[in-house]
């Protein structure tokens, strides 16, 4: 085992070398040097414009594998746009507002690479954490105030939507240290699914040669998108992305995936969720008390995803469960004989595969 490791490191070095001397640094961007790279996940600092919520430090992580394979993984950790929901010391946590020190991706899911099962196991993977409460789109730094009360007194506190500067740094890290994929996976889970469909037309355009697949996990019933364009102001991300027919007054969450189709036409694009998923319908009502349920929602934006992409594949489940790729659930989840492990093995290697758990759906 120690061997294998050791071979597979020294190839994609001498990539990493290859790349480093190629390309130029971003501007502002960390570069790990090629020699502190070790198997298993690297931490890389995300460089002075990224940061999280609270203003704490923000990182990416880096597992080396296979050059000609990738996996750019979005973290989920919910979202925040108001005094209420954006305050960390709040009843309720509605988003994930820090990187920590000792954290590390998980091991479990897609992400067990003991698993022989793994579709992804061997890949080069990039893992972008979640911290913003912006769909890793933002880029507004903003101040709320919260109005005295008897127990309390009133007070300020500043969140930084940053999550366009952190992804960017993170895939920034990926263009000058990876040259020439030939197959880049695009996925994520909960909120992290949301921009999967934008940063994979971002990767498709970089790597011109590369087959893009894109996979969300637990957010196809979210409609409108207002709170990219007003809370996160996270147009600006969408047009350095070049996404093409972005209307800032009518967007929706579905109308990513049009818009990302149009700017890149080799992108397969698919999405898994829960006809009933908790956190779904948490979010839902929070934002509108009277939202239909998930599963009426889920069918209307696949129908309005497939207007644009009819190649736009669905896996939907039974039950409340949110976000299955990180969970162990994911090597033994079946729906209709179909077994949600296989499905995604045929969908990352081109295999055609059929939407599956319609009848879930009304």
């Amino acid at each position: 085992m120690t061997i294998r490791i050791e071979r597979r490191w020294v190839a994609v070095a001498c990539v990493v070398v290859a790349a480093s001397c190629t390309r130029p640094q971003s501007a502002g961007q960390a570069i790990a040097p090629p020699g502190s790279m070790q198997p298993g996940w690297n931490r890389i600092a995300g460089g002075p414009r990224t940061t999280c919520a609270l203003g704490t430090p923000y990182s990416f992580f880096v597992e080396v594998g296979d050059p000609r394979k990738v996996m750019v993984y979005l973290q989920g950790g919910g979202a925040c746009w108001d005094a209420t929901t954006c305050n960390v010391h709040g009843k309720v946590p509605y988003f994930k507002p820090a990187v920590g020190e000792r954290e590390r991706p998980y091991r479990t899911g897609l992400l067990d690479e003991t698993n022989p099962e793994n579709p992804v196991r061997g890949f080069t993977k990039v893992f972008i954490p979640y911290c913003t409460g912006d769909a890793h789109l933002g880029t507004r730094t903003v101040s709320f105030d919260i109005p005295k009360t008897p127990s309390d007194s009133a007070r300020q506190f500043v969140i930084h939507h940053s999550g366009g500067a952190n992804a960017t740094a993170a895939l920034d890290w990926m263009y000058a240290h990876v040259p020439s994929p030939q197959l880049i996976f695009v996925t994520g889970e909960s909120a992290g699914s949301i921009p999967t469909p934008v940063y994979a037309a971002a990767v498709s355009n970089h790597y011109s040669r590369a087959r893009v697949v894109q996979l969300g996990d637990a957010s196809g019933s979210y409609g409108s998108a207002s709170g990219i364009t007003t809370s996160w102001l996270g147009l600006p991300v969408l047009r350095a992305l070049k996404l093409t027919g972005i209307d800032s007054a009518t967007l929706t969450y579905s109308a990513l995936y049009g818009s990302a189709a149009r700017s890149s036409a080799r992108i397969a694009f698919a999405q898994i969720n829960s006809a009933e998923d908790s956190t779904q319908s948490f979010f839902l009502r929070a934002t509108d008390r009277s939202s239909p349920t998930v599963s009426v929602l889920l069918a209307h934006n696949y129908a309005e995803i497939k207007r644009d992409i009819p190649g736009f594949r669905s896996y939907t489940m039974p039950g409340v469960m949110h976000a299955i790729l990180p969970r162990p659930e994911f090597y033994t989840t079946s729906v209709d004989g179909v077994r949600l492990r296989d499905w995604v093995v045929a969908l990352i290697n081109g295999t055609p595969v059929a939407d599956v758990g319609t009848s879930l759906l009304p």
